[in-house]
């Protein structure tokens, strides 16, 4: 996902969104890894089909799923593309996507 192409306000929101993914907010990092493999198996994916479209390693996928790694802004972009979902649904802050 270009970010050029996504309004500056929308891009700031993921910015902060990601942000909240780090640290100390378990519970958040949590919901991102659980949303992100729920979002991967809703649209019949693999990790490793995910991997070669986005040109990332499988292991990456397993791990952002997991939430022992995370990934960066582009990439939840693409992810969220991919998959077809909102990024708000990826971080949990909306329930139903």
């Amino acid at each position: 996902m270009e970010l050029s192409n996504v309004p500056k306000k929308r891009v700031l929101y993921y910015k902060m969104c990601y942000n909240r993914t780090k640290g100390s907010d378990k519970m958040f990092k949590e919901t991102f890894a659980a949303n992100l493999k729920r979002a991967r198996e809703n649209a019949g994916y693999t990790q490793q089909y995910v991997a070669d479209v986005l040109s990332i390693s499988r292991t990456n996928i397993g791990k952002y799923e997991s939430g022992a790694l995370e990934p960066n802004i582009e990439t939840i972009g693409e992810l969220a593309e991919l998959y077809k979902v909102t990024t708000d649904w990826l971080f949990g802050i909306i329930k139903n996507n």
